[in-house]
């Protein structure tokens, strides 16, 4: 027999299910969502944080260059900087591989940097195996 709490829960996880799978997956916005469900779009904003926060909901972000997003943060405010690249690596990559990683990488920031540069800059650049992966 199943008890009044775990009907309850059964129906708080479909809402939670629902809720994400109409945001996540059909790409409506939270008020499409409030006027469907009718219920306010505050309401729906905190059944999509909850489905995360229980995990009925993952995010995977799948990147092709492996950054270590937290020591660039902490360069950035450490030295004041207004940008920082750094490659995340394994003890069991090879020279080959890792100078090919760090070639993507300086030219993926080198694109960035030219793209927002003012017209007329200059830029000096050194010349090394890095820089040789890079172009």
């Amino acid at each position: 027999m199943t008890q009044p709490h775990d009907e309850s829960r059964d129906v708080r996880t479909d809402l939670l299910v629902t809720v994400a799978s109409l945001y996540y997956e059909l790409n409506q916005n939270q008020q499409e969502i409030a006027d469907r469900l009718e219920i306010s779009r505050s309401s729906v904003s905190r059944l999509i944080k909850e489905a995360r926060d229980l995990g009925i909901v993952e995010i995977r972000i799948h990147r092709p260059i492996h950054r270590d997003y937290l020591l660039e943060q902490a360069l950035l405010e450490h030295f004041k900087l207004q940008d920082a690249y750094v490659l995340r690596t394994s003890n069991d990559q090879h020279e080959g591989e890792l100078l090919a990683a760090v070639g993507r990488l300086g030219a993926i920031y080198l694109q960035r940097a030219i793209e927002n540069m003012p017209p007329r800059t200059c830029i000096g650049i050194a010349w090394g195996t890095g820089v040789h992966a890079a172009v």
